[in-house]
């Protein structure tokens, strides 16, 4: 049996504006993954800590950078960890992907929790890691593929669930992916990844 030993909490926002609403909730959201995650594993999370990021791509903030006398975009896995980001909160925004037209725009990433206490360089390279496993292209993307994935998967479980009007119904789906477990609520997209040890 594999014992999860590490959880990190990715969660895509539309808007900085959403983000910054919901940021209270963030613990509330943790507490809820631990408890699904130790009912699916019986044995439970033993030392597991959790990171929580949030991802928003919706922003104003763009960066350049001048070359020749033009300016051009930054070339891609281009991290911006200081001076223009939160001092109190750890962010960054990672331009993992070229631009193909127009200005590159690199999501913002915020660490809201991190229990497993990676160094910002170390969940940067997480991230830009993630940002590399589309299955159609080998250019990286500009979130991470699983992100995309869990916002396909929402999609299409609302369009059902509007369909079949179920509006009472709770389901937990949860699928399993050799480096995260994805778990889908009717209103809400989990994608935990994690580090295992072999039992």
């Amino acid at each position: 049996m594999i014992l999860l030993q590490d959880l990190l909490l990715l969660r895509a926002f539309s808007s900085l504006q959403m983000l910054l609403m919901v940021n209270h909730y963030a613990l509330m959201e943790t507490s809820l993954t631990r408890h699904h995650v130790k009912r699916r594993y019986e044995d439970g999370v033993s030392d597991g800590q959790m990171g929580m990021t949030m991802v928003v791509k919706r922003h104003n903030r763009r960066f350049i950078t001048k070359d020749m006398g033009k300016l051009i975009n930054c070339s891609p896995l281009t991290v911006v960890d200081t001076v223009v980001v939160d001092p109190i909160i750890s962010e960054a925004y990672i331009q993992a992907h070229r631009a193909l037209k127009g200005t590159a725009k690199a999501p913002l990433y915020r660490i809201l929790l991190n229990e497993v206490n990676y160094t910002m360089d170390e969940l940067q390279s997480i991230f830009i890691a993630l940002c590399f496993g589309h299955e159609i292209c080998s250019s990286p993307t500009s979130i991470p593929c699983a992100i995309y994935l869990a916002d396909e998967c929402a999609k299409r479980g609302k369009n059902l669930f509007q369909q079949l009007n179920l509006e009472h119904l709770f389901v937990l789906f949860s699928f399993k992916f050799p480096s995260f477990l994805l778990i889908i609520l009717p209103t809400r997209i989990y994608i935990l990844l994690y580090s295992h040890k072999q039992q």
